[in-house]
C-alpha cells in the first residue's frame, strides 16, 4: 500500500512537470509566430 501512495506521488510530480514543459513550450511557440506575423 505505502509503494502505491508513492508511486502516486511519483505520477503527479511527472504530470506536473509535463504540463510546465507544454506550457513553456506553448509560450514559446505563440511568440514565435508573434514575431512571424509582425
Amino acid at each position: 500500500m505505502e509503494k502505491l501512495k508513492n508511486n502516486k506521488i511519483l505520477l503527479i510530480l511527472v504530470l506536473a512537470v509535463l504540463l510546465i514543459g507544454i506550457f513553456s513550450a506553448g509560450k514559446e511557440f505563440g511568440q514565435y509566430l508573434f514575431q512571424k506575423f509582425n
